[in-house]
């Protein structure tokens, strides 16, 4: 795992990438409608810049920073649009492997069932809410 990015870090490259682009804090701020002290604050570590937050969600969220802040479109499809669903998914990695390898061989049959192409939901998840999750 890379170590986080300090926020001194964040300054010590915003001001870099500012003068590499040939621009004074003054100009720089100016682009981003701000106040040239704050372009200051930033380059100098006083004012926070959680980018180590932002390296977390990206982890976590495994999106890059440029889905993430709006830059670019959020790629890949949802793996599933039912949460409930992909709440216990998500629980079969808990299961021992003789009962991932038992629910497998159900899912396999229940799936290969000709009439099971036909039905946009299961049985059992129609109707209202069960109280088991």
């Amino acid at each position: 795992m890379a170590e986080p990015l300090r926020d001194t870090d964040f300054g010590k490259r915003l001001k870099l990438l500012r003068k590499r682009r040939g621009l004074t804090q003054q100009e720089l701020a100016s682009k981003l409608e701000l106040h040239r002290s704050l372009i200051a604050q930033y380059e100098g570590g006083y004012i926070r810049l959680h980018a180590e937050l932002i390296v977390r969600l990206c982890r976590s969220l495994q999106a890059s920073p440029i889905e993430l802040l709006g830059i670019g479109e959020i790629k890949g499809e949802p793996l599933t649009r039912n949460r409930r669903l992909l709440h216990r998914l998500k629980r079969v990695d808990e299961l021992a492997a003789t009962d991932q390898r038992a629910l497998l061989r159900y899912l396999d049959a229940l799936l290969s069932r000709p009439d099971s192409a036909h039905r946009s939901r299961p049985r059992a998840l129609k109707g209202p809410r069960s109280k088991v999750a």
